[in-house]
């Protein structure tokens, strides 16, 4: 059982549900739903994210695939000159400064030699946070590449193309408690 005071806030949109063994837990975030599905107790349930919560407490949930937990999303940004596209990388991690994302990502600059583009922004993060990552790039405004992709399948693509790293950067996400968990973990290091 998940301490309650450990559980997110109604306002956080990166809550679950789980049920298995006809017990129901709710108010879970993403990476605590992760670390029960690394257990053998929780090997049999399921998932449900809350899609909706009602003031009368009633609440819309939506199923989502186990795998989902363990797979990674990304956005790719590609641009034709090494400048524009450090200008982009460098916008981002400003931005992120300012408003941090809602989970932890990397973000990296690239030489990639590639039709789109020869140099790419690659921002990869868990594929749970699809949704919250494209309305926290809107949100920022940001306008990186003259061509984007991305999806599931792009980070493989990615990750096996041959491609000579210039810069990158980790941030830490609000949602997922990796931005409190990281400036915890400064405090306590003296940072």
């Amino acid at each position: 059982m998940i301490p309650a005071t450990d559980r997110p806030t109604t306002n956080s949109p990166a809550r679950y549900v789980i049920e298995w063994n006809g017990q129901t837990e709710t108010g879970l975030t993403a990476t605590q739903v992760a670390e029960l599905l690394e257990s053998e107790r929780y090997r049999d349930m399921r998932i449900y994210r809350i899609h909706r919560l009602d003031p009368n407490g009633r609440m819309e949930l939506v199923g989502v695939p186990r795998d989902r937990f363990q797979l990674e999303d990304c956005f790719l940004f590609y641009r034709r000159s090494e400048c524009a596209s450090r200008g982009d990388f460098d916008a981002l991690v400003r931005a992120a400064e300012r408003t941090p994302p809602p989970c932890r990502a990397r973000v990296q600059l690239a030489e990639v030699g590639a039709a789109a583009g020869s140099h790419v922004v690659a921002i990869v993060y868990p594929a749970e946070f699809s949704g919250e990552m494209s309305a926290w790039l809107a949100a920022i405004q940001y306008a990186g590449g003259d061509t984007v992709e991305g999806g599931t399948s792009d980070v493989a693509g990615y990750e096996s193309i041959r491609r000579r790293l210039i810069d990158r950067a980790q941030l830490w996400g609000t949602e997922d408690g990796t931005l409190a968990a990281t400036s915890t973990d400064r405090l306590a290091s003296g940072a």
